[in-house]
């Protein structure tokens, strides 16, 4: 029985560790090909990071204003 070749697989594609065993990101056998960067298939950028910040702050703000002033 002949054993398939092991690939080293960076870190940064692994979404989290099971039982021991990798849970890799989806799309990363594209970074692996080369069709994709690490980035694009990462969660968010940092730019989405900070879109969703200010979107929580804007309902925050939203939110409290109707709780305090429910007539208004």
């Amino acid at each position: 029985m002949m054993n398939k070749p092991t690939r080293e697989i960076a870190e940064s594609l692994i979404y989290e560790m099971v039982d021991g065993n990798p849970i890799y990101y989806h799309g990363y056998r594209d970074v692996l090909k080369g069709r994709k960067d690490v980035e694009a298939i990462l969660g968010s950028t940092y730019l989405q990071s900070l879109m969703v910040a200010n979107l929580v702050v804007q309902l925050e703000k939203r939110f409290t204003q109707r709780v305090c002033r429910p007539y208004q």
